[in-house]
């Protein structure tokens, strides 16, 4: 039957946007292919992968510095870190990760207890739902600890707008932890805007389900790569992610249309540049430090 979209969650649509070819495959074809992260060895752990460290670095990240080492039985405990004498070694690593983003992280949270926003929105026929963590006072703190940060720029947008719209909070903090390690205030948002711009993007999401959008936020285009991003330039930068000499493993939902042919089509050209414009373009505006 097809989807009705009645009730919309917010962490739904964040998927969605973050590979809506797999969101295609898995909702519409049916199809899933084992692409979700393999189960590691409950036995024992030697060296943290960076799922693991991404976890771990989170878990720091909220407590102070003087109680990081403190954390290290917990951690063991909860299969977080590496047994035996390996645990304090791994933990010192991901700490001196931890401690420059730390600064920023507090400095994003003044001190404020952590609470859950929870949003419940009537837009284009239908209720979009969800609760959003992270909230600290009247801002959305959000963490990356990835090089390829667009995914989460896209993400920390579209809470962004969920909060705002709902007159939940009212400001953003993206902190980029890694790829410039620097936190970056948004500009604000009305409400009335908010709302407005998440039509648009609910409208794209309910299309998605009928054909494939072509966005994909891990192709890392920027807002100022979209007036040049021509025929040739797009095809190249789909060779990069998805040719013979593909830097790494590609996600096998899109190769599946990369093979096909999928990307030669001057329409997904002209449709991805549409999407940039409605989740890419407004990020310059947003972040304008980011950029």
């Amino acid at each position: 039957p097809p989807l009705a979209f009645e009730e919309i969650t917010l962490d739904e649509m964040v998927s969605f946007f973050r590979n809506p070819f797999k969101a295609y495959y898995n909702k519409v074809l049916g199809i899933y292919y084992n692409d979700e992260q393999i189960l590691l060895d409950e036995t024992e752990i030697f060296q943290l992968n960076k799922l693991q460290q991404w976890s771990v670095k989170n878990e720091l990240l909220t407590v102070p510095a003087d109680l990081a080492p403190s954390m290290q039985t917990a951690l063991v405990k909860k299969g977080q870190l590496p047994l035996r004498n390996m645990a304090a070694v791994a933990l010192q690593q991901v700490e001196e990760m931890v401690i420059p983003v730390r600064n920023l992280y507090e400095e994003c949270t003044k001190g404020a207890a952590e609470k859950q926003a929870t949003i419940a929105l009537h837009i284009e026929n239908s209720v979009l739902k969800g609760a959003i963590s992270h909230v600290f006072d009247d801002t959305l703190v959000h963490v990356s600890w990835s090089q390829n940060e667009t995914k989460h720029l896209v993400e920390a947008y579209l809470r962004y707008l969920a909060g705002v719209a709902a007159g939940a909070f009212a400001r953003l903090c993206f902190i980029s932890g890694s790829k410039k390690e620097d936190a970056f205030e948004a500009a604000a948002l009305t409400p009335e805007e908010a709302l407005h711009r998440l039509g648009s993007i609910i409208n794209v999401y309910k299309a998605g389900f009928t054909g494939i959008v072509p966005f994909y936020p891990d192709f890392e285009t920027s807002p100022e790569d979209l007036p040049a991003l021509d025929a040739e330039k797009f095809g190249k930068m789909v060779d990069r992610k998805f040719g013979d000499n593909a830097f790494s493993d590609p996600d096998p939902y899109i190769m599946q249309e990369y093979e096909r042919g999928y990307f030669e089509d001057e329409k997904v050209r002209i449709a991805y540049l549409e999407m940039c414009g409605l989740l890419i373009a407004p990020l310059k505006t947003l972040l304008p430090a980011y950029y």
